[in-house]
């Protein structure tokens, strides 16, 4: 399978302790395969996948992915107009 496109993403994960909690960011990886997409905890063939949008918050920003199985959210902190192009061109889809 060779690599078509890559998006760095980053996850938030909270830590509680008994007198504070602590937010560490994680940086993960949203992988375009000719066939499928990848996230570290999802997999999507590329026929089930409906469309791909991204939506500016702030500094940072939301990548959605429409499934046949739900919509999928990835945070951002860049614009994902190469990975959306690649996407686009490989599923067919305008």
């Amino acid at each position: 399978m060779s690599l078509k496109a890559v998006l760095p993403y980053f996850e938030v994960i909270r830590e509680v302790k008994s007198v504070e909690q602590i937010d560490t960011e994680e940086e993960r990886l949203l992988k375009l395969y000719k066939d499928k997409v990848t996230s570290k905890h999802h997999t999507f063939l590329l026929h089930e996948v409906m469309d791909m949008t991204f939506r500016k918050f702030g500094k940072a920003g939301l990548l959605y992915v429409y499934t046949n199985s739900g919509i999928f959210t990835f945070k951002l902190k860049i614009k994902p107009d190469e990975f959306l192009k690649t996407y686009r061109k490989l599923s067919g889809k305008p």
